[in-house]
């Protein structure tokens, strides 16, 4: 087996700022390593890192510090560090992929094609290090994940030293007196934060996707506590009892089974009262800026991210075009949930299925772990708002005395010294048994599957979407790595989402670019918006088989994008279905060129409103290489004036990956 994620030869390390831009969602590759001579370490190799994005800053500059411009020397070996961001969930799912396709019977064992691995990963909290684990564990689906012999990535069965923490918070603007008034303690309860009544809360609140985001994750196991048994303190076995299948033959005692029911109507009733689930904090938080949407909108967030933003604005955050970094008019509070608020702790995390065919990059390695770790370095991290950690206890140790004052001033203090020493909880599944069992950890095998297996089909909030195909002429042309059309792929891509929803969503599949037989409209319904059955995916593919044998070009008529956009939003607002979230989903390779139709300042009129019960965001897949900087701008606006957003898939055959990712930002 080719050791991952090595990548040999005079390397320069650092990624591409550009190409990491350019695609939501990048693979590991030792490709992404190369940056023009002279801006990065130039060594004999490079060892890829990914580490999640609230702390990319800090490692990237921490590493260049540890290498130098010629690399960390070890064993007469330069080695440098390349460091990649890439949230936490998407990350996990990447090298679980990775994994098994170079695990799959058949696989050749050379060194290319098993770039996918990091061999540092510094995701955002140890549950993700659980979850790799027990996936990627060879003792077979029964054993207990962290009783194995071996793991096919090499980790370690003991949990994964933290760099720094973070503790879950909600945030709201200082200037947002009756919220923090409707938050009349310095920690509120998962319920007081959604019990909005029959009525849309003010302000609109959001939270991430599980799936991806680990604030999301501890959202879901912050809620599933309290509707269940909150006096039992959030343990593993009660949390399991809600989410996991019964076994064969063994059905619950009737206590637990009411407790299951009761959990699950508690747990719906919290989640309607979000608006719609974020694929990132930082998305949410940069929803924050905008005019439009979601401006007053309160957020469930880290506490370190809030402190970004309260010291340095949008451009802190990294929110895009948000000018210089300045010290925003109206800051964030952060508030604690009572039941609980989850660490994020930030762990480093050795991915090594070869140990012994490159010492020297293990080495360097460890020396780094143990560079972050020094005293001097963790300070870094606290100046950066984080809760630096104790080396000889592994627990969180305060803010620093400034980072206090940024998020806490004046009457708002009491909120971190309750928050402080009552209410913070460890991840769990992460905190290592007493002596005695080997330092091992215990933990229902498939503990976080069943979680999030529970949460997006009986938990979360209903999802409504309304996807439009474009299917003008361009479509028809081939990709060039693959032979097959683009239209082919996408509604591949398109397929892939649409098994990816539940009974209770509703969907509709419509193309435009085309002319309807009777020539009144632009587009056409390969399935009109429905509830999502067990032959909507059967259905979606027979028809659309049908209706590309008879399509009707739109020929010198043009595509009519802004127009089949307008249409889609009318169509969601008017079934306006209460306690659903509702999304457009377009999917084009080029700009609107209907003669005739709306301009974009027309479109832009009719998007967006004040009904925050029927609010219809539109989420954008610029598909292919031939988007031009005026078609880009056209859909950062129409987003932008829907709190919605625009992705990128430039490479054509990566688009099912894409849409995958855009469906935790519903």
């Amino acid at each position: 087996m080719a050791l991952a994620g090595r990548v040999r030869g005079p390397q320069v390390g650092g990624a591409v700022a550009a190409m990491l831009a350019a695609s939501v969602l990048i693979p590991f590759s030792g490709t992404l390593t190369t940056r023009p001579q002279g801006e990065g370490c130039v060594g004999d190799s490079t060892i890829p890192i990914v580490a999640s994005v609230d702390k990319i800053g800090v490692v990237r500059r921490l590493a260049r510090e540890f290498t130098g411009p010629h690399g960390y020397e070890m064993d007469g070996e330069r080695v440098c560090l390349d460091v990649l961001n890439s949230q936490s969930g998407s990350a996990l799912l990447k090298l679980i992929e990775a994994w098994r396709r170079h695990d799959a019977p058949g696989a050749v064992d050379a060194p290319g094609p098993f770039d996918d691995y990091p061999l540092i990963w510094m995701p955002a909290s140890s549950m993700w290090w659980v979850q790799l684990k027990e996936r990627t564990d060879s003792c077979g689906d029964r054993a207990n994940a962290y009783q194995c012999a071996r793991n096919e990535l090499g980790l370690s069965n003991r949990p994964p030293k933290s760099l720094a923490r973070s503790p879950m918070v909600v945030a709201v603007r200082r200037s947002d007196r009756s919220s923090l008034d409707r938050f009349k303690t310095a920690t509120i309860t998962w319920k007081d934060f959604t019990d909005c009544g029959d009525t849309p809360c003010d302000p609109p609140l959001g939270k991430t996707n599980p799936n991806v985001s680990t604030i999301g994750l501890e959202a879901a196991l912050g809620m599933i506590w309290e509707a269940g048994d909150p006096k039992k303190g959030g343990a593993v076995k009660e949390i399991s009892d809600m989410v996991r299948k019964p076994d064969a033959g063994k059905p619950f005692p009737a206590e637990i089974t009411r407790l299951r029911a009761k959990v699950r109507e508690g747990v719906r009733a919290m989640e309607k009262a979000f608006g719609h689930y974020g694929h990132t904090t930082i998305d949410l938080l940069c929803g924050l800026t905008r005019k439009s949407g979601n401006s007053r909108q309160a957020i469930v967030i880290e506490e370190q991210t809030v402190w970004l933003y309260n010291t340095g604005g949008p451009a802190k955050v990294g929110c895009p075009d948000a000018g210089p970094e300045r010290r925003p008019d109206d800051p964030l509070v952060p508030i604690f949930l009572k039941h609980r608020s989850i660490l994020s702790d930030h762990p480093f995390v050795l991915i090594d299925p070869a140990p012994k065919t490159h010492p020297a990059e293990n080495k360097v390695a460890q020396a780094f772990q143990e560079h972050l770790l020094a005293p001097e370095r963790q300070k870094e991290f606290q100046d950066l708002g984080f809760r630096v950690t104790d080396p000889a206890t592994q627990r969180s140790l305060a803010l620093g005395a400034r980072q206090v004052q940024d998020l806490y001033p004046g009457e708002y203090k009491a909120v971190y010294e309750e928050g402080f020493n009552d209410h913070l909880q460890e991840p769990p599944c992460v905190a290592a048994e007493p002596a005695g069992n080997n330092g091992t950890i215990s933990c229902p095998r498939g503990f976080f599957d069943d979680v999030l297996t529970t949460w997006a089909t009986e938990l979360r909030k209903p999802l409504r979407a309304q996807m439009l195909i474009d299917y003008s002429g361009s479509m028809d042309d081939p990709v060039r790595e693959t032979g097959a059309a683009k239209i082919d792929i996408a509604m591949a891509g398109v397929e892939q989402m649409i098994a990816g929803f539940h009974e209770g969503d509703a969907v509709g599949v419509r193309v435009f670019a085309t002319l309807h037989p009777e020539r009144k409209r632009d587009w056409e319904d390969i399935l009109p918006l429905s509830k999502v059955t067990k032959s909507t995916l059967a259905d979606v593919q027979t028809n659309f088989r049908r209706f590309a044998t008879t399509r009707h070009p739109s020929g010198t008529r043009g595509t009519g994008l802004y127009d089949s956009i307008a249409d889609a939003v009318a169509n969601l607002a008017g079934r306006c279905e209460t306690g659903s979230t509702s999304s457009v989903i377009v999917l084009t390779d080029g700009a609107d060129s209907k003669k005739k139709g709306l301009t974009l300042d027309g479109l832009a009129g009719k998007l967006g409103g004040d009904d925050q019960n029927c609010a219809v965001r539109v989420l954008i897949v610029a598909y292919g290489t031939d988007i031009d900087s005026k078609a880009a701008r056209a859909m950062g606006r129409i987003a932008d004036a829907t709190s919605g957003q625009v992705y990128y898939a430039t490479d054509p055959a990566s688009l099912g990956t894409v849409l995958t990712d855009l469906i935790a930002d519903f």
